[in-house]
């Protein structure tokens, strides 16, 4: 879940990091609402998320990723989300 996380980050990328499971929430970047954020990381960076607003009000302005892959998937996953521009 580090690498997924600390990635993320490194993107400069808010990630809100769980205490028990295996989700996080990324902020999405100024100007983004959850749906557009997650229609660019997956047209730009082939990598699906969900978008927060699917969870209820509260959720909007996130995207949610999971960490429920091998290492060599979310080293991928994160290469690509990193080459995406906001």
């Amino acid at each position: 879940m580090r690498l997924l996380f600390d990635g993320l980050e490194r993107a400069g990328l808010e990630v809100l990091r769980p205490r028990a499971n295996f989700y996080c929430l990324v902020r999405c970047p100024a100007g983004t609402d959850s749906e557009g954020f997650a229609k660019k990381l997956l047209e730009e960076a082939r990598v699906l998320t969900i978008p927060g607003n699917g969870f209820g009000p509260g959720g909007e302005g996130y995207a949610r990723l999971t960490a429920c892959a091998g290492t060599d998937l979310i080293r991928e996953a994160v290469r690509r989300i990193t080459a995406v521009s906001w």
